[in-house]
Protein backbone atom coordinates (compact mmCIF):
# COMPACT_ATOMS: atom_id res chain seq x y z
CA UNK A 1 0.00 0.00 0.00
CA UNK A 2 1.42 3.28 -0.76
CA UNK A 3 1.66 6.36 1.39
CA UNK A 4 -1.16 8.45 0.05
CA UNK A 5 -3.60 5.14 -0.29
CA UNK A 6 -2.67 4.53 3.50
CA UNK A 7 -3.81 8.37 4.55
CA UNK A 8 -6.98 8.02 2.38
CA UNK A 9 -8.19 5.18 4.30
CA UNK A 10 -7.05 6.45 7.26
CA UNK A 11 -8.79 9.99 7.05
CA UNK A 12 -12.12 7.34 5.57
CA UNK A 13 -12.13 5.71 9.22
CA UNK A 14 -11.98 8.71 11.58
CA UNK A 15 -14.43 10.45 9.12
CA UNK A 16 -16.64 7.40 9.43
CA UNK A 17 -16.59 8.67 13.59
CA UNK A 18 -15.94 12.09 13.56
CA UNK A 19 -18.35 13.16 10.77
CA UNK A 20 -20.27 10.69 9.74
CA UNK A 21 -21.70 9.66 13.35
CA UNK A 22 -20.84 5.67 12.53
CA UNK A 23 -19.97 3.62 15.47
CA UNK A 24 -16.32 2.68 16.12
CA UNK A 25 -17.21 -0.84 15.85
CA UNK A 26 -18.48 -0.15 12.03
CA UNK A 27 -15.33 1.39 11.49
CA UNK A 28 -13.26 -1.41 13.13
CA UNK A 29 -15.41 -3.87 10.47
CA UNK A 30 -14.71 -1.27 7.12
CA UNK A 31 -10.98 -1.00 8.24
CA UNK A 32 -11.08 -4.86 8.14
CA UNK A 33 -12.98 -5.36 4.50
CA UNK A 34 -10.52 -2.77 2.96
CA UNK A 35 -7.42 -4.47 4.66
CA UNK A 36 -8.45 -7.41 2.49
CA UNK A 37 -9.32 -5.85 -0.52
CA UNK A 38 -5.90 -3.88 -0.34
CA UNK A 39 -4.40 -7.04 0.37
CA UNK A 40 -6.04 -9.16 -2.36
CA UNK A 41 -4.81 -6.31 -4.95
CA UNK A 42 -1.98 -6.10 -3.33
CA UNK A 43 -1.18 -10.15 -4.23
CA UNK A 44 -2.73 -9.76 -7.63
CA UNK A 45 -0.60 -6.86 -8.83
CA UNK A 46 2.52 -8.36 -7.03
CA UNK A 47 3.73 -4.53 -5.96
CA UNK A 48 2.51 -2.08 -3.46
CA UNK A 49 -1.28 -0.73 -4.78
CA UNK A 50 -2.29 3.04 -5.21
CA UNK A 51 -5.61 4.80 -5.09
CA UNK A 52 -5.39 4.46 -8.94
CA UNK A 53 -5.08 0.42 -9.20
CA UNK A 54 -8.46 0.69 -7.72
CA UNK A 55 -10.48 0.45 -10.98
CA UNK A 56 -13.44 -1.34 -12.51
CA UNK A 57 -11.56 -4.57 -13.52
CA UNK A 58 -10.02 -4.34 -9.91
CA UNK A 59 -13.13 -4.70 -8.68
CA UNK A 60 -14.88 -7.07 -10.59
CA UNK A 61 -11.88 -9.41 -9.87
CA UNK A 62 -12.68 -9.01 -5.95
CA UNK A 63 -16.54 -10.09 -6.46
CA UNK A 64 -15.11 -13.18 -8.37
CA UNK A 65 -12.83 -14.01 -4.72
CA UNK A 66 -15.46 -13.48 -2.53
CA UNK A 67 -17.47 -15.57 -3.96
CA UNK A 68 -14.95 -18.26 -3.88
CA UNK A 69 -14.15 -17.79 -0.27
CA UNK A 70 -15.48 -19.37 2.85
CA UNK A 71 -16.20 -18.67 6.21
CA UNK A 72 -15.35 -20.11 9.64
CA UNK A 73 -18.02 -22.53 9.14
CA UNK A 74 -16.71 -24.35 5.96
CA UNK A 75 -19.46 -22.71 4.04
CA UNK A 76 -19.23 -20.32 1.22
CA UNK A 77 -19.90 -16.62 2.08
CA UNK A 78 -23.26 -15.48 2.23
CA UNK A 79 -24.39 -12.62 -0.43
CA UNK A 80 -25.11 -10.38 2.82
CA UNK A 81 -21.04 -10.95 3.75
CA UNK A 82 -19.43 -10.24 0.44
CA UNK A 83 -21.81 -7.22 0.37
CA UNK A 84 -20.32 -5.80 3.30
CA UNK A 85 -17.04 -6.21 1.55
CA UNK A 86 -18.20 -4.36 -1.29
CA UNK A 87 -20.00 -1.63 0.59
CA UNK A 88 -16.98 -0.43 2.68
CA UNK A 89 -15.32 -0.33 -0.61
CA UNK A 90 -18.04 1.90 -2.51
CA UNK A 91 -18.16 4.14 0.86
CA UNK A 92 -14.14 4.67 0.71
CA UNK A 93 -14.74 5.39 -2.92
CA UNK A 94 -17.53 7.64 -1.61
CA UNK A 95 -14.97 9.69 0.44
CA UNK A 96 -12.45 9.55 -2.32
CA UNK A 97 -15.06 11.47 -4.10
CA UNK A 98 -15.78 14.01 -1.79
CA UNK A 99 -12.33 14.94 -1.93
CA UNK A 100 -12.24 14.84 -5.37
CA UNK A 101 -8.86 12.39 -5.10
CA UNK A 102 -10.34 9.55 -6.82
CA UNK A 103 -10.84 8.25 -10.54
CA UNK A 104 -13.33 5.95 -10.10
CA UNK A 105 -17.24 6.93 -9.18
CA UNK A 106 -19.00 4.79 -6.11
CA UNK A 107 -21.64 3.69 -8.33
CA UNK A 108 -18.85 1.44 -9.97
CA UNK A 109 -19.51 -0.92 -6.91
CA UNK A 110 -22.16 -3.23 -8.15
CA UNK A 111 -23.83 -5.09 -4.66
CA UNK A 112 -24.17 -9.00 -4.76
CA UNK A 113 -27.90 -9.90 -5.54
CA UNK A 114 -29.20 -11.13 -2.05
CA UNK A 115 -30.50 -14.26 -1.21
CA UNK A 116 -34.01 -14.52 -0.17
CA UNK A 117 -33.62 -13.64 4.09
CA UNK A 118 -34.80 -17.06 5.96
CA UNK A 119 -35.28 -16.50 9.75
CA UNK A 120 -33.84 -19.44 11.78
CA UNK A 121 -36.96 -20.00 13.59
CA UNK A 122 -37.03 -21.91 17.03
CA UNK A 123 -39.25 -23.63 19.38
CA UNK A 124 -39.86 -22.13 22.58
CA UNK A 125 -38.69 -25.36 24.45
CA UNK A 126 -35.26 -24.47 22.19
CA UNK A 127 -34.87 -21.33 23.23
CA UNK A 128 -35.33 -22.66 26.85
CA UNK A 129 -32.85 -24.85 26.35
CA UNK A 130 -30.65 -21.82 25.22
CA UNK A 131 -31.40 -20.09 28.08
CA UNK A 132 -30.49 -22.19 30.81
CA UNK A 133 -27.27 -23.66 29.06
CA UNK A 134 -24.75 -21.04 30.41
CA UNK A 135 -25.63 -22.28 34.31
CA UNK A 136 -24.52 -25.83 33.44
CA UNK A 137 -20.78 -24.59 32.89
CA UNK A 138 -18.01 -24.76 34.88
CA UNK A 139 -17.39 -21.14 34.62
CA UNK A 140 -17.53 -18.60 37.30
CA UNK A 141 -21.04 -17.32 38.68
CA UNK A 142 -20.19 -13.83 37.51
CA UNK A 143 -19.88 -15.35 34.11
CA UNK A 144 -23.06 -17.75 34.32
CA UNK A 145 -25.29 -14.47 35.08
CA UNK A 146 -23.67 -12.33 32.68
CA UNK A 147 -24.22 -14.94 30.27
CA UNK A 148 -27.82 -15.26 31.06
CA UNK A 149 -28.18 -11.72 30.94
CA UNK A 150 -27.02 -11.33 27.82
CA UNK A 151 -29.02 -14.37 25.97
CA UNK A 152 -31.95 -12.65 27.80
CA UNK A 153 -31.61 -9.18 26.19
CA UNK A 154 -30.91 -10.81 22.84
CA UNK A 155 -34.00 -13.02 22.45
CA UNK A 156 -36.51 -10.36 24.37
CA UNK A 157 -35.45 -7.28 23.00
CA UNK A 158 -34.06 -8.18 19.14
CA UNK A 159 -30.84 -6.19 19.13
CA UNK A 160 -28.12 -6.12 17.41
CA UNK A 161 -25.18 -7.71 18.51
CA UNK A 162 -22.88 -4.72 17.51
CA UNK A 163 -25.81 -2.85 20.01
CA UNK A 164 -25.35 -5.15 22.36
CA UNK A 165 -21.84 -4.82 23.29
CA UNK A 166 -22.17 -0.92 22.79
CA UNK A 167 -24.38 -0.95 25.52
CA UNK A 168 -23.35 1.37 28.98
CA UNK A 169 -25.02 0.81 31.93
CA UNK A 170 -26.17 3.86 32.72
CA UNK A 171 -29.06 3.31 29.42
CA UNK A 172 -30.35 0.78 30.57
CA UNK A 173 -32.54 1.51 33.53
CA UNK A 174 -33.81 -1.15 35.17
CA UNK A 175 -36.77 0.34 36.76
CA UNK A 176 -38.23 0.97 33.74
CA UNK A 177 -39.51 -1.50 31.01
CA UNK A 178 -37.73 0.25 27.97
CA UNK A 179 -34.72 2.25 27.20
CA UNK A 180 -33.63 4.32 23.72
CA UNK A 181 -30.86 3.09 21.46
CA UNK A 182 -29.25 5.30 18.94
CA UNK A 183 -29.16 3.42 15.67
CA UNK A 184 -26.74 4.03 12.54
CA UNK A 185 -27.67 7.62 11.39
CA UNK A 186 -28.51 8.92 14.65
CA UNK A 187 -31.63 7.46 14.93
CA UNK A 188 -32.86 6.78 18.18
CA UNK A 189 -35.16 3.36 18.87
CA UNK A 190 -37.29 2.53 21.95
CA UNK A 191 -36.00 -0.49 22.93
CA UNK A 192 -38.53 -2.97 25.38
CA UNK A 193 -37.24 -4.59 28.70
CA UNK A 194 -39.46 -7.67 29.75
CA UNK A 195 -39.26 -8.12 33.41
CA UNK A 196 -37.36 -11.49 33.14
CA UNK A 197 -34.83 -10.08 31.27
CA UNK A 198 -34.37 -6.65 33.98
CA UNK A 199 -34.46 -9.86 36.95
CA UNK A 200 -31.46 -11.46 35.02
CA UNK A 201 -29.52 -7.96 33.84
CA UNK A 202 -30.01 -6.72 38.02
CA UNK A 203 -28.88 -9.92 39.27
CA UNK A 204 -25.82 -9.49 36.93
CA UNK A 205 -25.03 -5.98 37.93
CA UNK A 206 -25.40 -6.58 41.75
CA UNK A 207 -22.27 -8.70 41.64
CA UNK A 208 -20.33 -6.94 39.28
CA UNK A 209 -17.13 -4.84 41.35
CA UNK A 210 -15.60 -3.60 38.47
CA UNK A 211 -15.60 0.41 37.27
CA UNK A 212 -16.18 0.09 33.78
CA UNK A 213 -19.39 1.79 32.14
CA UNK A 214 -19.78 -1.00 29.66
CA UNK A 215 -23.18 -2.88 30.52
CA UNK A 216 -21.44 -6.69 29.16
CA UNK A 217 -17.82 -6.57 29.76
CA UNK A 218 -14.73 -9.40 30.19
CA UNK A 219 -14.57 -11.25 33.48
CA UNK A 220 -10.90 -12.89 33.60
CA UNK A 221 -9.96 -14.70 35.86
CA UNK A 222 -5.98 -13.20 36.32
CA UNK A 223 -7.28 -9.98 36.27
CA UNK A 224 -8.09 -7.42 39.36
CA UNK A 225 -11.61 -7.37 39.88
CA UNK A 226 -12.23 -3.72 40.64
CA UNK A 227 -10.28 -2.65 37.66
CA UNK A 228 -11.93 -1.26 35.03
CA UNK A 229 -12.66 -4.53 32.53
CA UNK A 230 -12.87 -4.78 28.94
CA UNK A 231 -16.40 -4.63 27.13
CA UNK A 232 -16.89 -7.77 25.07
CA UNK A 233 -16.78 -7.79 21.59
CA UNK A 234 -19.01 -8.88 19.33
CA UNK A 235 -17.00 -12.02 18.17
CA UNK A 236 -16.99 -13.25 21.50
CA UNK A 237 -20.35 -13.18 22.05
CA UNK A 238 -20.87 -15.02 18.62
CA UNK A 239 -18.31 -17.57 20.07
CA UNK A 240 -21.02 -17.65 23.21
CA UNK A 241 -23.62 -18.45 21.69
CA UNK A 242 -22.13 -20.70 19.73
CA UNK A 243 -20.47 -22.44 22.69
CA UNK A 244 -24.41 -22.65 24.18
CA UNK A 245 -26.10 -24.26 21.43
CA UNK A 246 -23.53 -27.04 21.29
CA UNK A 247 -24.49 -27.49 25.58
CA UNK A 248 -28.31 -27.01 25.09
CA UNK A 249 -27.70 -29.61 22.20
CA UNK A 250 -29.35 -27.95 19.35
CA UNK A 251 -28.78 -29.19 15.75
CA UNK A 252 -29.87 -26.00 14.01
CA UNK A 253 -27.45 -23.31 12.93
CA UNK A 254 -27.95 -20.67 16.18
CA UNK A 255 -26.12 -16.99 15.45
CA UNK A 256 -26.57 -13.66 17.40
CA UNK A 257 -28.55 -13.06 14.47
CA UNK A 258 -31.03 -15.76 15.27
CA UNK A 259 -31.83 -14.75 18.53
CA UNK A 260 -33.08 -11.29 16.37
CA UNK A 261 -35.01 -13.14 13.70
CA UNK A 262 -36.74 -15.29 16.83
CA UNK A 263 -37.86 -12.16 18.22
CA UNK A 264 -38.91 -10.65 15.30
CA UNK A 265 -41.00 -14.06 14.28
CA UNK A 266 -42.46 -14.05 17.64
CA UNK A 267 -43.73 -10.42 16.83
CA UNK A 268 -45.03 -11.27 13.53
CA UNK A 269 -46.70 -13.72 14.13
CA UNK A 270 -48.66 -12.40 17.09
CA UNK A 271 -49.93 -10.03 14.92
CA UNK A 272 -47.68 -6.87 15.66
CA UNK A 273 -47.75 -4.70 12.91
CA UNK A 274 -44.96 -4.74 10.46
CA UNK A 275 -45.12 -0.59 11.20
CA UNK A 276 -44.20 -1.42 14.66
CA UNK A 277 -42.04 -4.84 14.40
CA UNK A 278 -39.78 -1.97 11.57
CA UNK A 279 -39.64 0.55 14.64
CA UNK A 280 -38.94 -2.27 17.26
CA UNK A 281 -36.13 -3.43 15.29
CA UNK A 282 -34.50 -0.40 13.72
CA UNK A 283 -35.09 -1.11 10.26
CA UNK A 284 -34.61 1.63 8.10
CA UNK A 285 -36.37 0.11 4.97
CA UNK A 286 -39.97 -1.61 5.14
CA UNK A 287 -38.60 -4.06 3.06
CA UNK A 288 -36.20 -5.43 5.30
CA UNK A 289 -39.29 -6.12 7.94
CA UNK A 290 -41.41 -7.52 5.31
CA UNK A 291 -39.43 -10.60 4.88
CA UNK A 292 -40.33 -11.83 8.10
CA UNK A 293 -43.32 -11.48 6.97
CA UNK A 294 -42.95 -13.61 4.16
CA UNK A 295 -41.71 -16.42 5.91
CA UNK A 296 -43.41 -19.47 6.74
CA UNK A 297 -43.82 -19.61 10.82
CA UNK A 298 -45.68 -22.74 11.54
CA UNK A 299 -45.28 -22.71 14.79
CA UNK A 300 -44.11 -19.41 16.67
CA UNK A 301 -42.04 -19.50 19.69
CA UNK A 302 -43.42 -17.54 22.88
CA UNK A 303 -40.66 -16.22 24.36
CA UNK A 304 -39.23 -17.00 27.16
CA UNK A 305 -38.34 -13.82 28.52
CA UNK A 306 -42.16 -12.95 28.12
CA UNK A 307 -43.90 -15.79 30.17
CA UNK A 308 -44.40 -14.01 33.36
CA UNK A 309 -46.03 -11.09 31.49
CA UNK A 310 -48.70 -14.11 30.61
CA UNK A 311 -49.76 -15.42 33.63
Amino acid sequence: MTQSLKIAVEEFLQSLVQEQRRAPLTADNYQRYLKRFINWLNTRLERAVSINDITVSAIAGFRQWLGRQRGRDGHELASSTQNYHLIALRSFLKHLHRRQTGNLPPQAVKLMRPTEHQLTTMAGTELERLLAAPGRTQETELIKLRDRALLELMVGSGLKVSELVSLQRDQVLLDHAEFNLRGHHGRVRTVPLSHQTRHHLKRYLEVRTDHSPALFVRHDRAGSPKQAAKPLTSRSVQRSVERYRRLANLQKKITPSSLRHAYAAYLVAAGTDLKTVQTLLGHRHASTTATYARSVLRAAPRLPSQREEHH
